[in-house]
């Protein structure tokens, strides 16, 4: 990884974690609402959502009917445990054969977790650290724009949605 590359990563990984939980919401969404593989994509209520933060249609080039995905975001410096899994594999599970979960954590998984989330039977669990969602953002210039002085630099206009503008 170049300098310009790790300095850029420095810069998301203290933007990321400086966020408000419910900023990390709105964060998740906009991230996941920038692919071309996510319609219809809507942040829940904040508090008492039934354990989903966001959901909408997963819809891949070649697929002429969606599915339907879920989400759960947290943000938080420990690893997702499995009890927290599993609370979000049975919210999952009330949705159709085939739904699609994304699990967002900031600190990660621990190995229950993981392992939880790859023995599901009834769909696919996507899990994404810190470091992937900093992967995402820089492989698809999400939140970015051209810079003079590095090759990319935040986009204020993707972060309007937190607080200190």
């Amino acid at each position: 990884m170049d300098i310009k590359s790790k300095r850029l990563k420095d810069q998301l990984t203290r933007r990321i974690t400086s966020l408000t939980p419910k900023e990390f919401e709105h964060f998740v969404g906009a991230l996941f609402g920038k692919q071309s593989w996510i319609k219809n994509i809507k942040v829940t209520r904040y508090s008492q959502d039934g354990g989903i933060d966001f959901d909408g249609d997963y819809h891949p080039p070649g697929i002429s009917v969606p599915y339907k995905f879920i989400g759960q975001a947290k943000h938080m410096k420990s690893k997702v445990g499995g009890p927290d899994m599993r609370n979000f594999l049975g919210a999952l599970g009330q949705y159709p054969a085939g739904s699609i979960g994304y699990f967002v954590s900031t600190g990660g998984f621990n190995t229950e977790a993981i392992e939880s989330s790859q023995s599901w039977p009834q769909g696919r669990v996507e899990l994404y650290d810190l470091n992937r969602i900093i992967d995402m953002m820089v492989d698809d210039e999400i939140g970015l724009r051209p810079s003079t002085h590095s090759l990319m630099e935040m986009d204020p206009e993707f972060w309007s949605f937190t607080d200190d503008k």
